[in-house]
C-alpha cells in the first residue's frame, strides 16, 4: 500500500512538473498581452529599409598594376590548355580616394599555350567582394614562388604575381 501511495506522489510530481514547465514555455506571463508594443517584450523590430545601393563606373587604363596570389598550384606538365585557375588580389587598387578593385576581389584564368616548359596565363574575370564582375585582360610582369627546368614550369599556390593590365578594366564600383 506505501509503495502504491509514494508511486502515485511521485506521479504527481512528475505531471505537476510537467505542468509548469509547459506553462512556462508558452511565453505567457500574467499581465501581458499581445496588445502591449513589442519593445515591451523586449524585442524591436528592425523597420528601416536597406540603404540603396549606389554604384559608379571606374575605368583602370592600360599598364596599371595588380599585387595577385595564386591560389591553384600550376604545373606545365600536368596542366592542360583550358584549365582553370583562380588568383586573388592582394592588394587594393586604389584611385584618388576610390577602391576601385578591393583586396579580396578574385581573378578567374585559364592556361593557355605556352613555349615547351612554360604555361601562358590568361586571366579572364574578375569578382569583386562588393558583387562587381568584369571581364580582365592582363599579362604576368612577375612571379615570385615559381621554379622549374627547361622542361617542368611550376607556378605554387601562394606564389606572388605582378599583373599588368594589356586593355583598361572598365568595373562597377559601389560607393
Amino acid at each position: 500500500m506505501r509503495s502504491r501511495m509514494s508511486s502515485e506522489r511521485t506521479f504527481l510530481v512528475v505531471l505537476a512538473t510537467l505542468f509548469l514547465v509547459a506553462e512556462g514555455c508558452t511565453g505567457h506571463q500574467q499581465g501581458t498581452t499581445s496588445s502591449q508594443p513589442a519593445s515591451s517584450l523586449g524585442f524591436v523590430p528592425d523597420t528601416k529599409p536597406a540603404p540603396a545601393a549606389h554604384w559608379t563606373d571606374a575605368t583602370l587604363p592600360v599598364g596599371t598594376e595588380m599585387q595577385v596570389t595564386l591560389l591553384d598550384r600550376l604545373n606545365s606538365r600536368s596542366n592542360r590548355i583550358g584549365d582553370r585557375f583562380i588568383a586573388q588580389v592582394a592588394e587594393a587598387v586604389v584611385v584618388g580616394d576610390t577602391v576601385v578593385v578591393p583586396a579580396g576581389s578574385t581573378l578567374n584564368g585559364v592556361v593557355g599555350a605556352g613555349k615547351a616548359g612554360s604555361m601562358a596565363l590568361a586571366f579572364k574575370e574578375i569578382v569583386t567582394p562588393t558583387g562587381a564582375t568584369a571581364g580582365i585582360k592582363a599579362r604576368v610582369a612577375g612571379a615570385s614562388g615559381s621554379v622549374g627546368s627547361r622542361f617542368d614550369g611550376v607556378l605554387e599556390a601562394d606564389s606572388r604575381m605582378t599583373l599588368v593590365l594589356v586593355e583598361p578594366l572598365k568595373i562597377k564600383v559601389k560607393e
